[in-house]
């Protein structure tokens, strides 16, 4: 197993800013910061246990949510945690368009 992040994916040390917290509320208008950084937390740890870090722009929103939920059984996290993980793979994406 690897831990390593592929050279598509977001560096690890960068989470969440203002400006995607702000891009977040727009679709999901009960986001939070703390729940962006879980996501960011979660994403660069449970799931890269197994399995680099993916560029969260690589899949659309559907297959994320078949990823999400067969890897979240997996990774054994909340479904709380999984929402963090999903809404924080979803800031990424709006902030790459």
């Amino acid at each position: 197993a690897t831990t390593t992040v592929g050279p598509e994916a977001p560096p690890a040390s960068n989470g969440p800013t203002d400006a995607q917290l702000s891009a977040a509320k727009t679709k999901y208008p009960d986001a939070t910061m703390d729940q962006l950084k879980l996501g960011h937390s979660l994403y660069f740890g449970a799931c890269t246990r197994c399995h680099g870090a993916n560029n969260p722009t690589r899949w659309d929103e559907k297959q994320w949510t078949g990823l999400l939920d067969d890897m979240a059984g997996k990774a054994n996290i909340s479904a709380a945690e999984k929402d963090a993980v999903w809404k924080y793979i979803m800031v990424v994406k709006l902030a790459s368009k």
